[in-house]
């Protein structure tokens, strides 16, 4: 029987959960000291002129969309009032031939 691709093995492709550490302490704590710095490093990141000019563009398309979409239903509903009138014409200019 001949078959494609590599031989298979008989060991996984993942070590042993013998081999996976386990329980051992962290390389950096999660104290407050560790944590407030991380923290004023993201506070130092959100000072920069880069990342407060993304911001700032991210907010711009956020309300762009909002705009479209408020349009967008401003647009569907001056439609249906429009076809509503029409129907209304419609009923009266039939109620009219046929009486």
């Amino acid at each position: 029987m001949k078959c494609c691709g590599r031989k298979r093995t008989s060991y996984p492709s993942y070590p042993p959960f013998s081999l996976i550490k386990r329980n051992e302490p962290e390389e950096k704590p999660y104290n407050n000291e560790y944590l407030s710095e991380g923290l004023s490093d993201l506070i130092d990141i959100n000072a920069e002129p880069a990342v407060e000019n993304v911001q700032k563009q991210i907010m711009s398309q956020a309300k762009i969309f909002e705009a479209i979409k408020e349009a967008s239903k401003e647009i569907f509903r001056q439609k249906n009032k429009q076809k509503m009138l029409e129907n209304e014409q419609q009923q009266q200019l039939e109620q009219r031939e046929n009486n």
